[in-house]
């Protein structure tokens, strides 16, 4: 059973049920309903750091090309952890030295997406825990720009919403403009 038929079950009746967390979400006709439903859900129940953070892991899973049947290691899982808050692992012997958001990790892997992907296709790794030190070396190198970058986006959409609000006064109907006259130096020649 992979991540997304779990939680359906078919019922003597023939239809299928959908749960999550041991509730039940409905009763459907098909299998494909059932899941869909149940995609539904979990997506609308989730908050956006949850989100964030189950995309960084499709992610990842996709980069080391893992099919629906394979789950990282805890190793990875707690790499992924522990980036977002500025430490090797996640674990509670170390203070955090960061609070990055799982949306910023997000955009900083799929930044660094071809430069993993070369370096995982052209390197002999020992092993998977070499592979992901490997992976988080890079995205650690550009874990700073990205925040910088989406600090810098948020404020200047901010500094656009505030001056949509408040309207700027021209000052106008306190100078004299003078009309031009121009002249064509050219109309003297013909």
């Amino acid at each position: 059973m992979n991540d997304k038929t779990a939680g359906i079950k078919q019922l003597k009746n023939g239809e299928w049920s959908a749960t999550y967390k041991r509730k039940q979400i409905g009763i459907f006709a098909s299998k494909e309903e059932a899941v869909k439903a149940r995609e539904k859900y979990i997506y609308d129940n989730l908050d956006s750091e949850s989100r964030f953070y189950n995309k960084c892991y499709d992610l990842i899973k996709e980069l080391y090309g893992y099919d629906n049947n394979q789950m990282l290691t805890k190793f990875t899982v707690l790499r992924i952890r522990g980036i977002v808050k500025g430490k090797f692992c996640d674990n509670d012997l170390q203070s955090n030295n960061a609070n990055y958001s799982f949306e910023n990790l997000y955009y900083t892997i799929l930044l660094c997406r071809n430069s993993i992907e070369h370096s995982i296709r052209t390197i002999n790794f020992k092993d998977e825990s070499h592979m992901t030190n490997y992976v988080f070396k890079i995205i650690e190198s550009k874990l700073n720009d990205v925040y910088i970058r989406m600090k810098n986006a948020k404020s200047n959409e901010l500094k656009t919403q505030v001056d949509d609000v408040i309207p700027i006064k021209k000052g106008s109907e306190n100078y004299r403009v003078s009309e031009k006259s121009e002249t064509n130096k050219f109309n003297d020649l013909w």
